[in-house]
């Protein structure tokens, strides 16, 4: 298997020329679907990412399609939220899950993220319908790879393949699996597949946003991209497949030099629940919001701290009881701590995070699409992930859920068929 899928870029595209004029439709496999969607979220893989460095697969789809300038995440730019926005077309405050890990008052339980965690296999959780519910619905098939929440069964439907987290798969293995459900039969094969990479993110946090470290993460997932586009050529489905690939937010590099500690301002003892980090998720106990909130408003000019009614209307971060009585907001790279979590944590084994303002260039992600429904060699403006999930029925020409999304902000990357 080539590692460099552009390096046979003139070959193929003279083998589909004759291929073309050789063979009719009729001349195919009839029971291949006519435009199937493969769904890629490179989890922290920062919109300028391409440019620093050899990435000649996406730079292939990137001219074979569209590329956005960049794709602006949802508050809080972390995993989750995200990857549910971008597949429910919804803010958080209307799906439900407002941060990897999360205080629900109805149920008094706890949302957590990770191997094994049974919140995130419970479909009570998810409060908006992920398109493969929509697909599903609409009586085709869907075959997700670990994206967030396809482990549980939501609004009564679960995708028709599905694979619960495990940490040790390798991209190989899901790229292989991707080949494999589009080598089913007509009557199992998906329309619809979705599959999430991890190595952006998890390099990112641990080495750094800069460097050769950092670069040859890039280059190694460019040549997973390059497995995917080998075995599309092979299967004869390189022009017949729309390939999306998308990022949840971006990444920047953490200062010990830009540290707010909560305890220079006020007492722990006067919040029953709190998350700090790139953000603060702050629950005082009865009777001292007031008091907490006078403390911190202002406290610092690097920190915004807000009632939840009052959080900025761009963030869409207001509307769900999951979301603290108060919301800290820091500047691009300043980290919310204690003296005693700092003292023995520092930033957690971290150089680089993400979690705040997504309109914050260093926060923002990644979007290239190509395939048959969409324009050639175009780049668009950056645009919300919200707008993804109208995309996802649009190609596949199906009635979606309500949404925060409008598709005619991004229709012009589609062609009009």
């Amino acid at each position: 298997m080539c590692k460099h899928y552009i390096n046979h870029l003139i070959f193929s595209s003279f083998l589909l020329l004759v291929l073309s004029c050789t063979l009719s439709d009729d001349d195919r496999s009839d029971d291949i679907p006519p435009a199937p969607i493969i769904l890629i979220s490179m989890d922290g893989f920062r919109w300028d990412y391409m440019d620093r460095t050899d990435t000649p697969n996406m730079d292939y789809l990137a001219a074979a399609g569209v590329r956005a300038e960049a794709l602006i995440p949802v508050y809080p730019s972390t995993t989750f939220p995200n990857h549910l926005s971008i597949i429910t077309g919804c803010y958080p405050e209307n799906h439900g899950i407002v941060s990897n890990r999360m205080w629900d008052p109805l149920f008094e339980e706890w949302y957590y993220i990770g191997e094994g965690a049974e919140p995130v296999q419970d479909g009570r959780w998810y409060e908006a319908e992920p398109f493969w519910v929509t697909v599903e619905k609409a009586g085709l098939k869907s075959a997700i790879y670990h994206w967030p929440g396809s482990e549980a069964e939501i609004m009564g439907y679960r995708p028709s393949h599905y694979h619960v987290y495990d940490g040790s798969v390798t991209n190989e293995e899901k790229i292989d699996q991707v080949l494999d459900w589009l080598d089913l039969p007509s009557d199992e094969r998906p329309e619809f597949i979705a599959f999430w990479v991890n190595e952006a993110n998890y390099y990112g946090h641990r080495l750094g946003v800069e460097g050769a470290a950092m670069d040859s993460v890039i280059q190694g997932l460019d040549l997973d991209v390059g497995r995917l586009l080998t075995g599309l050529e092979q299967r004869d489905l390189l022009d017949r497949v729309n390939v999306i690939i998308v990022s949840d937010h971006g990444m920047v590099n953490l200062d010990e030099d830009r540290v707010l500690f909560l305890d220079d301002y006020i007492s722990m003892q006067d919040l029953e629940r709190y998350r700090f980090g790139p953000f603060a998720m702050l629950d005082p106990v009865e009777g001292m919001l007031d008091s907490v909130y006078s403390a911190l408003h202002a406290a610092h000019p690097d920190f915004h701290v807000y009632r939840k009614e009052e959080t900025p209307e761009h963030l869409h971060y207001r509307n769900h009881p999951r979301i603290t009585q108060l919301v800290g907001i820091p500047d691009e790279s300043w980290y919310v701590s204690t003296h005693h979590s700092f003292d023995n944590y520092g930033f957690g084994g971290y150089v680089a995070t993400h979690g705040y303002d997504p309109y914050i260039s260093s926060m923002q992600a990644i979007f290239l699409a190509s395939g048959p429904h969409f324009q050639k060699g175009m780049t668009v403006p950056k645009f919300q992930n919200i707008q993804i999930y109208n995309l996802l029925t649009s190609i596949l020409e199906l009635d979606g859920a309500p949404n925060d999304g409008d598709l005619e902000s991004v229709r012009d990357m589609l062609i009009n068929e």
